[in-house]
C-alpha cells in the first residue's frame, strides 16, 4: 500500500525517496511535464539541502493579498489543474480579487505544482511576450 503524500513529505523527512516522490506527485506531474534527468537529480540534491539546514519561520498559509494589491504591472496566472500545494480555484479567485492589472488567467489540465516546467506554459509565456512585443509594450 502507497503512503499518503502527507506522511511522506520531505519538510519533516527530507530524504531523497521522499523528496523525489513530492517532487513526483506535487510538482510535477509525468508524463506532462519534466525536467531532465540530470536537472531533476539537481533540484532532489537542492531540495534535500534546503530542507535539513533551512529552519522555516514563515505564517502558512498566505495569501500575499497586500503584496498582490501593490502589483501595478500587467499580469497573467498560469495554473496547473492538478496543483496540490496551491489549488488553482483559490489562486485564481485571489488573483482576481487583488491584481488590478490581471490581463489573463490559463489553467492547463494535467499539470501540477511545478508549471515553470510545463512545456506549453513555457510557449504561452513566449507568445505573450511576442504580444506584447508587437503592440509597443
Amino acid at each position: 500500500m502507497e503512503k499518503p503524500l502527507l506522511q511522506s513529505t520531505p519538510n519533516f523527512f527530507p530524504t531523497r525517496k521522499n523528496v523525489s516522490t513530492f517532487l513526483d506527485k506535487a510538482v510535477f506531474w509525468k508524463p506532462n511535464h519534466r525536467l531532465s534527468p540530470k536537472a531533476e537529480e539537481l533540484i532532489i540534491d537542492y531540495e534535500v539541502f534546503a530542507l535539513t539546514r533551512y529552519k522555516d519561520n514563515t505564517q502558512k498559509p498566505y495569501d500575499m493579498g497586500e503584496e498582490l494589491r501593490q502589483v501595478k504591472v500587467d499580469t497573467f496566472l498560469l495554473e496547473g489543474d492538478k496543483d496540490l500545494l496551491f489549488p488553482y480555484q483559490t489562486s485564481v479567485a485571489n488573483a482576481k480579487n487583488k491584481i488590478q492589472l490581471l490581463k489573463g488567467v490559463v489553467v492547463f489540465e494535467n499539470v501540477g505544482h511545478g508549471i515553470e516546467t510545463y512545456d506549453r506554459a513555457i510557449q504561452y509565456i513566449g507568445q505573450q511576450i511576442m504580444n506584447y512585443e508587437k503592440i509597443g509594450g
